[in-house]
């Protein structure tokens, strides 16, 4: 589990279109925006647009960028 996606652990669709939400700590942090954030300029903006893609997309793209969690870790 990286730790973006230890924190981005809310996608649910709304009018047609998924959304994203970070996880909020009870300190107020978001550690996986604080991540994003950290990164150099090019990192950030390919998690960026990954991001979008999945709140335009969600579990329909394609299988390269997502995948079904299962039980078998094997994989």
């Amino acid at each position: 589990m990286t730790a973006l996606s230890q924190y981005c652990d809310n996608l649910r669709r709304v009018h047609g279109e998924f959304t994203i939400e970070y996880a909020e700590l009870p300190n107020r942090r978001m550690p996986a925006r604080e991540f994003v954030d950290s990164l150099d300029d090019k990192a950030a903006a390919r998690i960026d647009a990954f991001i979008e893609r999945l709140r335009a997309y969600g579990n329909r793209m394609q299988g390269k960028f997502v995948k079904k969690l299962t039980d078998d870790y094997s994989s």
